[in-house]
């Protein structure tokens, strides 16, 4: 299948009103924001997710696609200033956004924690060599179980099991739970 002829999924109002298009669609397009004078490389030092992306999306999107659009339902609602659970919003939405902890790069400090990318953008701050060796601890760790098929099956099915949790949690939140 050529580039042209290749399909993407747009979003309408609702990630449940998604439809296949060869086109992209309007709402993709935010006419205010031109990414391409702010977009650059990857700094030296970012390790590879990549290998990652597959199993983290197939337990965090597909196999559950049907509790991540209710809970995403349930966040735009809720994100109403009106709606009676708006003051849970920010609670709703930790949960929508968390990750399992072997997914989840923990930094030692408040400063690595906040500053972290810039740090990485500048080899002569004092901290760099420590963002640079956490970031390949992560990575190295991660990629340990990225090469272990049967782990990361299993894994797989714990991290469904861990956002399909987050997910009905967040709507039970939003029902006034």
């Amino acid at each position: 299948m050529g580039l042209s002829a290749q399909r993407s999924t747009s979003f309408a109002a609702s990630p449940s009103e998604a439809t296949c298009t060869t086109t992209p669609s309007a709402a993709w397009v935010d006419r205010d924001i031109d990414p391409f004078p702010t977009a650059v490389p990857f700094p030296d030092g970012t390790p590879d997710y990549f290998g990652a992306i597959a199993p983290i999306t197939q337990a965090m999107a597909i196999d559950i696609h049907d509790d991540l659009t209710t809970a995403w339902e349930a966040l735009i609602r809720a994100s109403d200033p009106g709606h009676a659970q708006h003051g849970r919003y920010d609670e709703m939405a930790a949960l929508f956004d968390a990750m399992p902890e072997e997914l989840t790069l923990t930094w030692p400090d408040a400063e690595l924690t906040e500053q972290w990318h810039a740090i990485q953008l500048d080899p002569g701050h004092p901290r760099y060599s420590e963002v640079i060796d956490t970031l390949n601890a992560f990575d190295a760790e991660l990629g340990e179980l990225l090469d272990n098929k049967h782990l990361i099956e299993a894994k797989r099915i714990t991290w469904r099991a861990f956002f399909q949790d987050n997910y009905q949690e967040v709507v039970r939140l939003e029902r006034g739970g």
